[in-house]
């Protein structure tokens, strides 16, 4: 788990993932990420408050619901493994 305090102000262009302001490669794909980006990363009302975790099928962020306050875990699907329709597949099968 990452502290409480990491900022996510690094997009990665490959990968889509929010990372943290420190981090100078994506540890995922190794791609060199560019300057921080300030604003407060967001999914529908959900701002991304910080990286839990990635795995081989995406990354995990904790989130909080911007208007009941609610902390949620978010997954994303990995960018290359969402063109595949049996990797989409997959990813929906383990959410539910």
């Amino acid at each position: 788990m990452l502290p409480r305090n990491a900022s996510l102000t690094k997009l990665c262009a490959t990968c889509g993932y929010r990372l943290e302001s420190e981090l100078e490669r994506c540890p995922l794909d190794g791609t060199r990420l560019g300057r921080d980006r300030p604003e407060v990363p967001k999914l529908g009302p959900y701002p991304l408050m910080e990286r839990l975790g990635t795995g081989g099928m995406g990354a995990v962020y904790r989130a909080v619901h911007e208007k009941l306050g609610r902390a949620v875990a978010i997954k994303m699907l990995h960018r290359s493994m969402a063109k595949d329709a049996i990797n989409v597949a997959r990813f929906f099968q383990e959410a539910r």
